[in-house]
């Protein structure tokens, strides 16, 4: 099974009916609890088209490639200070570079 190494983000449910938390990567795996539409996701492993996640494992994609989760994009929010000493930026979140070290 192809594995890709973990952390993998933070993902969000896009099934509108809700997702299906099973025991292991197959549909043929007890289901254990079910994830809510747009609830979100810390991705820990991927092993072909499963993504497991701290309740268990969830299905990435239907067969026919509808996307059940997606990845979250994190948003960087710019912040204008507009003080007396002139405009100085601040990121909130890490940046590209930072980024790039913790992975």
């Amino acid at each position: 099974a192809m594995e890709a190494k973990a952390p993998l983000g933070r993902w969000v449910v896009s099934a509108k009916n809700g997702l299906y938390v099973r025991a292991g990567p197959s549909t043929k795996e007890k289901t254990t609890g079910i994830l809510k539409y747009k609830e979100e996701v810390i991705g820990l492993k991927r092993i072909n088209g499963w993504l497991k996640h701290s309740s268990g494992w969830s299905l990435i994609n239907s067969y026919n490639d509808i996307p059940f989760m997606t990845p979250v994009i994190e948003l960087r929010e710019v912040v204008i200070d507009e003080s007396p000493q002139g405009d100085s930026i601040q990121f909130k979140y890490p940046s590209p570079a930072a980024r790039k070290k913790s992975k």
